[in-house]
Parts: structure tokens; C-alpha cells; sequence
């Protein structure tokens, strides 16, 4: 899979917008690799990006759950960032997600779906819950929550800028 990294902007739409247009297609080559394809799916190919693990958090999801990336280790995960009052990228982002998750079929229950929340004081577990509701993506997509303190490491490890 190809690692890319953006330049850090005061706008967080543009790295959304990137990630809408370019990320789908990253994803699910990434997932048909950890999951293997059928015979009848067309071969694809990445990039390796070596040993470089992915930065790790702990953090808590939108029902009160805690994920740690260290626990899911060795299994796919698809992360990314939104925020739950998002009017554009998110909403559509979130559909791409569901859309995924419909082609991976029964193999999407082997993926762990995250969304790390880039508003700490907008998104709360009530919004974080309507919004993985209105995208069809309840009980898959871990909306992942915290404090301005708690979700800043996070962002900076991945080149993120928060909503606000």
C-alpha cells in the first residue's frame, strides 16, 4: 500500500477530500491483501511500507469501549479521522466506508473499522453514535473519542489537523 503523507494545513477538508478520492481505493486494495481475494478477483498490488508499525493509541469508542491499536495487532484495520458535525467530506467518507464494507461481504467482519474524532469538543458519544447510525455503519465503525490532550498525540502521529 502506498504511504502518504500530506503536509500539515490549517484545512482539514483538503486531507478529508484527499482521503474520499484517493483512500478508497488504498483501502480496499489493502484489505483484499490482509483478507485474501477470490479466484475471480483481479490480482492488485502495493507498496510495502516495511517495518514501520502504525503509531499506537489507546482510546474510547462512542460506547464507552476502549480500542488499543497494540491489541490489534496483526489484524486489518482501517482508520481515519472525521468529526461527527463534518457537512461535507465526513458524511461522504463515512458512505465510502459503507460502501467497503458491503463489497469485503462477510470478510469485513474480520476488519476492525476506526474513526478517530478530530473535534474533542463537538463529538460526544451521542452525536459520535447518530452520525455511525445515519451511515449504515452501527456496530462496525468504532467512533473513537477523547479530550483535546488525549486525541492530540494521535493526530500529530498521523498528520492530522482537528476540525476546529
Amino acid at each position: 500500500m502506498h504511504a502518504v503523507h500530506l503536509p500539515k494545513t490549517k484545512s482539514m477538508c483538503w486531507h478529508a477530500w484527499l482521503r474520499v478520492f484517493v483512500g478508497l481505493p488504498f483501502l480496499l486494495l489493502a484489505l483484499s491483501s490482509c483478507l485474501g481475494s477470490s479466484p475471480s478477483a483481479p490480482a492488485l498490488q502495493g507498496t510495502d511500507l516495511g517495518s514501520v508499525p502504525a503509531p499506537s493509541f489507546h482510546l474510547v469508542d462512542q460506547t464507552g469501549a476502549t480500542i488499543t491499536l497494540a491489541a490489534l495487532k496483526g489484524h486489518p484495520v482501517v482508520l481515519t479521522f472525521m468529526y461527527s458535525h463534518c457537512p461535507g467530506p465526513c458524511p461522504l467518507f463515512a458512505s465510502k466506508l459503507y460502501k467497503a464494507s458491503q463489497a469485503l461481504g462477510k470478510q469485513a467482519q474480520q476488519v476492525t473499522w476506526l474513526a478517530v474524532s478530530l473535534d474533542p469538543h463537538g463529538d460526544t458519544p451521542a452525536s459520535a453514535t447518530q452520525f455511525v447510525a445515519a451511515h449504515q455503519l452501527t456496530g462496525r465503525l468504532h467512533f473513537l473519542l477523547g479530550t483535546t490532550t488525549q486525541l492530540e498525540p494521535v493526530w500529530n502521529a498521523y498528520f492530522q489537523m482537528p476540525s476546529r
